[in-house]
């Protein structure tokens, strides 16, 4: 998925999305998990909201997105914070990194983007290549039970200091997809509202699915849990989180 006009109303739209609950995770993940971590590569990394935070606190960051949009302003906010970090616009099915990273991450249910299986199944045979051995990948997805019953076919509305938004939902059982119809009303510079529209498609993902193809990448699950509480998914869990571990290859002794 390409954000198109949508990318320069998105953190006024995402005031409200849990970063802190994402750095706090990676920061716990380093401290009980993964001491020697040090690079950082965030797949569908957006405007940079968590790229650059990630990078004040010391990590080596490459901040990846398919938005030219998005990483314009992911960059300004970087030069901002005076936090190095490096923007690639390339499709997360096909990474290419100069050298191999310790850590990718994939959090704010990027991976729900990817509306194929197949696709996933190259993401995560992507994100392999591009880690180190014993790496780790960690990402988040919406559980199949937000995408039916909390989003479903329903219709939301917001209004902001600059842009109102109305967002209409449209639930498919059969393929679990969920398509998004958003109509925003944003505020120019000559104090009128223009009008635009977007349509975003989502699917939903069994965890069991998740987790076979993570193992055909090369991956042992490492933990799964749901909506930062550090415990299993429950019924009714909405934000479900899988960190992975990159398998050491087997070496063979002559």
């Amino acid at each position: 998925m390409t954000y198109a006009r949508f990318a320069y109303v998105y953190d006024e739209l995402m005031q409200d999305a849990p970063y802190d609950n994402w750095l706090e995770l990676m920061e716990k993940h380093k401290s009980e998990v993964q001491p020697s971590m040090q690079s950082i590569l965030d797949l569908g990394c957006g405007t940079g909201t968590l790229t650059v935070e990630l990078g004040k606190k010391g990590f080596q960051l490459i901040g990846l997105d398919n938005s030219a949009d998005m990483l314009v302003l992911a960059s300004e906010k970087s030069r901002d914070a005076r936090v190095p970090i490096q923007w690639l616009e390339q499709d997360m099915r096909e990474i290419e990194l100069v050298e191999k990273v310790d850590t990718i991450v994939c959090f704010c249910d990027s991976l729900n983007y990817i509306t194929s299986e197949e696709d996933v199944q190259a993401v995560f045979q992507s994100v392999s290549a591009n880690l180190k051995e014993e790496g780790y990948f960690i990402f988040d997805v919406h559980s199949l039970f937000k995408m039916r019953e909390i989003f479903g076919d329903h219709t939301f509305a917001s209004a902001e200091d600059k842009t109102s938004l109305i967002w209409q939902c449209f639930w498919e059982e059969e393929e679990y997809l969920i398509e998004h119809q958003l109509t925003f009303f944003h505020q120019t510079e000559e104090l009128l509202y223009e009008r635009f529209d977007e349509t975003h498609v989502q699917k939903a993902y069994e965890i069991e699915d998740l987790c076979t193809w993570l193992s055909e990448a090369g991956f042992k699950i490492a933990s799964i849990s749901a909506d930062f509480e550090y415990q299993e998914p429950q019924e009714k869990s909405e934000r479900i989180i899988i960190t992975a571990q990159k398998r050491e290859k087997n070496v063979s002794k002559g």
